[in-house]
């Protein structure tokens, strides 16, 4: 009888330990599930980000082109009307 007593507490211990490294398991796959829902997200953004940031680089040459087009326009002519002659820039 003293036997089996301690087989049972055996099995309810064994139980108890099992049950709590379920439970720590249990975290931290859910843990890294969503680590990698993080992951593939920020991936996803990455390429999005690397377009935004395409599109201000160009946006931002346009508008320098368009400035200092504007800039040379303002320069030829007030050459011109001081009489001097205008000049090309590359």
């Amino acid at each position: 009888m003293e036997l089996t007593k301690i087989s049972d507490d055996q099995i309810r211990t064994f139980q108890k330990e099992y049950d709590q490294n379920a439970a720590s398991l249990e975290t931290y796959q859910d843990l890294m599930d969503y680590m990698n829902d993080i992951t593939d997200c920020l991936a996803e953004k990455k390429k999005e980000i690397a377009e935004a940031e395409d599109m201000l680089d160009q946006l931002e040459e346009n508008y320098s082109n368009v400035r200092f087009n504007g800039y040379k326009m303002d320069i030829s002519d007030q050459l011109e009307e001081t009489g001097a002659s205008p000049f090309e820039c590359n």
